[in-house]
């Protein structure tokens, strides 16, 4: 029930990091700044989903880390007090810069008649008996709504269509007319994602083929990106796992570092996905 997040009209955009994102980082100010980057580059470039997959078990607490940073960006700052407690994994969130997507702040948009709604994200806080929802979408009070024929649950996370503050009046509103609420995040197994994932994977390597914009082009794209020890094959082989990849590619050819950093290379492919779905 949130925005679309597609490229143009119509790709469906999955980034997949590992849990050892920040595993060299002993510094947890700078962890969380690494964690933002990749953050930042998912909502640029419009990211439907951000996947934290399990690469080894030692870094199960590293992936706690990733996904609670990620999640914390990703929620409305006037909504930040409701989905978050005191964490210490969100310590230094101080230092991330606004994610800034269009239901970070209260937006508007125009509707056929010309008037200008206003969308705001919510979360529900109750699901009655009688047919009605509450909401809490940064107002003073919750929204009671009408709950929506597909059904809802307590906890959810719903985009809201304000046509009237004084009364306030809203609807959950449709994804087509929503603006862009970010990226979700997921927790996951690469391999049991994947074989479940309907659409083109490319794993992204230093080893892998130069890349072309045909690559990157689909209706729905999975981008998978190694840790900073190793590539997405040697973590699938530590894992005693195996994937087929529709394409093994180099986003950064003629790279002049002696290695480029996850979070690099989540921007780098991001942009020529960008270009490619155009």
């Amino acid at each position: 029930m949130r925005g679309d997040g597609s490229f143009g009209m119509s790709l469906k955009l999955t980034v997949l990091v590992p849990a050892s994102l920040v595993a060299e980082t002993d510094d947890a100010r700078d962890a969380t700044v690494k964690v933002g980057q990749v953050a930042r580059a998912a909502a640029i470039f419009r990211c439907d989903k951000v996947v934290v997959y399990e690469d080894a078990d030692r870094h199960k607490d590293d992936g706690d880390f990733v996904v609670e940073v990620l999640r914390y960006m990703a929620t409305p700052p006037y909504l930040r007090k409701t989905v978050f407690d005191r964490r210490d994994e969100l310590r230094y969130v101080g230092v991330l810069p606004p994610l800034g997507t269009p239901l970070h702040s209260v937006t508007t948009g125009s509707d056929p008649e010309g008037s200008e709604p206003e969308y705001r994200e919510g979360v529900v806080t109750k699901v009655g008996t009688d047919g009605r929802v509450w909401v809490n979408c940064g107002t003073q009070h919750p929204v009671a709504l009408r709950v929506p024929e597909q059904g809802i649950r307590e906890g959810e996370r719903v985009t809201l269509r304000v046509s009237s503050r004084e009364p306030l009046r809203a609807e959950i509103a449709e994804d087509a007319d929503s603006p862009y609420g970010g990226y979700e995040v997921e927790r996951a197994s690469l391999d049991d994602w994947l074989d479940s994932f309907d659409g083109v994977a490319a794993c992204t390597s230093r080893r892998g083929k130069e890349v072309e914009l045909s690559d990157l082009r689909a209706d729905s794209l999975a981008l998978v990106f190694g840790s900073p020890e190793r590539g997405v094959h040697e973590i699938l082989r530590e894992r005693d796992a195996s994937v087929e990849f529709d394409h093994v590619v180099n986003t950064v050819p003629s790279q002049g570092t002696a290695t480029v950093r996850t979070e690099e290379a989540v921007l780098a492919t991001l942009a020529l996905t960008n270009i490619a779905n155009r």
